[in-house]
């Protein structure tokens, strides 16, 4: 099928007025917009099966303890993990710059490059590729198998947020703080540039993310504005607002694109949404509220939207079903400086903290 091998779309809504890269104090409720809902939509499937509830029932296993680097400054550890099983390996970005590579077996360290400041996102490709984005203007992708730098994109402004597909072979950039906010998307195999999405109601990305089959790409912007464009048209066919930010705030959205979870520093809940309809559809505790935060709870959604995994700043770790927000266990991180980044595969779970320690556990049923 021909199409056009590059492509802008602009939104011409107001851009947030914002004042010294402070906008949360001064957006204004009706400046959010709502698009393409489907109000009639039935909820999400988010039924925990016997065989899923037995796995997240069962302690987990510290498998792993890696060590990434000693981080001179506790506010700039880890900042993103990306685990792939099938080619055993994982990988983390931290806020100094550095990305480190891992074996997952054996915990052997496989490499480390750096960007020249805070490398916010990484993501894995296939046949060894680790990519990661960083606030020097740059893309880079690190080959494991050959040891060294195979590829350096260069990019408009700081990386927010990387996304990719294999199966579709994408690859997408959310580019902060330039004089347009917008995402990137280039051919994964030939790195050429296929189309570029702009939206002047974001000023940054908490949020990159393909759904599963590579039709669709979501974002979500630091102001809880949530949008789903039609892949490879780059049409918006939904919007809407979630309303739930903070000075922090954490995201997650499962592989089909259906579930997304939300969180801020402003109280202890975790909202989950349906992208379909823009309706919250559940909402659960992240930790006890005699805990006093602050929280910043971490979320992470499994593939299936069925399972939320939070961690908040006294390092503990909650494993809860969403459909019925039953507790299925909690238990230490065991990370002094509090979890920063968490990561999930089949058989595992991986946490990061603020001082580079990254911790591999394994699922034990």
């Amino acid at each position: 099928m021909k199409r056009k091998e590059f492509i802008t779309i602009s939104f011409t809504a107001l851009l947030l007025k914002a004042c010294n890269r402070n906008p949360i104090k001064k957006v204004m409720k009706d400046e959010f917009f709502s698009y393409g809902l489907d109000n009639k939509a039935s909820l999400p499937s988010i039924k925990l099966s016997e065989d899923e509830r037995k796995k997240y029932l069962s302690p987990l296993k510290l498998f792993k303890v890696l060590r990434s680097h000693k981080i001179r400054n506790s506010y700039i550890g880890i900042a993103k993990i990306a685990i792939d099983e099938l080619q055993g390996i994982i990988a983390c970005s931290s806020r100094d710059g550095k990305v480190s590579i891992w074996h997952l077996l054996s915990g052997e360290l496989i490499a480390s490059y750096s960007h020249e400041r805070n490398a916010g996102a990484v993501v894995i490709g296939e046949k060894g590729d680790v990519i990661s984005g960083g606030s020097d203007n740059r893309i880079k992708i690190w080959n494991y198998f050959s040891n060294q730098l195979s590829q350096t994109l260069e990019t408009p402004s700081a990386v927010g947020c990387l996304a990719i597909n294999l199966r579709a072979n994408y690859l997408a950039a959310a580019i902060d703080y330039s004089h347009q906010v917008k995402v990137i998307v280039w051919n994964l195999k030939s790195l050429k540039q296929i189309a570029e999405i702009s939206d002047e109601r974001f000023w940054d990305f908490d949020l990159l993310a393909f759904n599963d089959t590579g039709e669709h790409l979501y974002a979500r912007g630091g102001l809880g504005e949530n949008r789903v464009w039609e892949m490879p048209s780059t049409k918006l066919i939904r919007a809407f607002p979630d309303s739930h930010y903070g000075e922090v705030s954490y995201c997650s959205i499962d592989d089909r694109g259906r579930v997304l979870a939300t969180a801020s520093d402003r109280h202890n809940e975790v909202y989950i949404w349906d992208t379909m309809s823009g309706k919250r559809i559940q909402i659960i505790e992240a930790a006890p509220i005699s805990d006093g935060g602050p929280f910043v709870p971490n979320v992470l959604l499994n593939h299936n939207g069925s399972i939320l995994i939070t961690a908040t700043l006294n390092g503990n770790i909650r494993i809860s079903c969403t459909e019925s927000k039953e507790l299925l266990q909690e238990f230490p991180g065991k990370h002094k400086p509090g979890i920063s980044s968490l990561a999930i595969s089949n058989r595992y779970l991986v946490s990061g903290d603020h001082d580079g320690n990254v911790k591999l556990w394994k699922f034990t049923a």
